[in-house]
């Protein structure tokens, strides 16, 4: 299986990630799209994409990691957050 995850930043975390550990004050890759081969190579050219707009611990991410991340209208504050997960989604050829 192919984590297609893996094709929007060749291994680099920081395009990766799709959580956020604010006790370790770290990202990871815990969320994952995985293609069977023939699958994959059907979508070679697919890039996936990660939703990062309703992420909670915004602000944080924001000052520890300088990411420039936007937000969804509504989304502001604490309780106004989508998930501590971002999603995954990827259009595909079946």
């Amino acid at each position: 299986m192919e984590n297609a995850i893996s094709r929007i930043g060749n291994g680099d975390i920081n395009k990766e990630w799709t959580y956020y550990y604010p006790k370790e004050n770290k990202v990871e890759q815990i969320d994952y799209l995985l293609l069977s081969p023939a699958l994959s190579k059907k979508n070679k050219n697919a890039i996936p994409s990660i939703e990062r707009r309703g992420i909670a611990n915004y602000r944080r991410l924001k000052e520890e990691y300088d990411f420039q991340l936007k937000r969804f209208e509504g989304v502001k504050a604490k309780g106004t957050e989508a998930s501590d997960h971002c999603p995954v989604f990827m259009e595909l050829e079946i």
